[in-house]
């Protein structure tokens, strides 16, 4: 896909990969990886410290169509919230403090560059 925006599904899991293992060495626990149902899909579950933090992930090669977490728009928020409420249901989850981040992954163009990583906690 051209334009600048990863459209390949590698490249979206190279960057939910990334995104798990710096959440890791922030010291949060990753308890799912791509939850999915009917409705949509959460790219990463994890908990810090006693919140439950759904995580969307956005990769770009560069800003020409915008920064990365804008393309969590308010429909895809929507989704991200229901996609939640449906993950706490089947855990029978209610009493749980929960938050909504992004983790924005810009790709150097080079092997110099380094991938930038912005983690924007409390999105939404």
């Amino acid at each position: 896909m051209g334009g600048g925006i990863m459209g390949t599904t590698s490249s979206g899991r190279k960057g939910e990969q990334l995104a798990a293992s710096y959440l890791k060495r922030k010291g949060y626990a990753v308890i799912a990886n791509n939850y999915r149902r009917t409705h949509g899909e959460v790219d990463i579950i994890a908990k810090d410290g006693e919140t439950l933090v759904f995580v969307e992930v956005k990769s770009r090669k560069n800003r020409a169509f915008g920064n990365p977490i804008d393309a969590v728009n308010p429909v895809k928020q929507k989704r991200l919230q229901f996609m939640a409420r449906q993950y706490m249901a089947e855990r029978e989850l209610c009493h749980v403090n929960v938050r909504f981040d992004i983790i924005e992954i810009l790709w150097g163009d080079t092997a110099k560059q380094a991938v930038k990583i912005h983690h924007v906690k409390n999105a939404f």
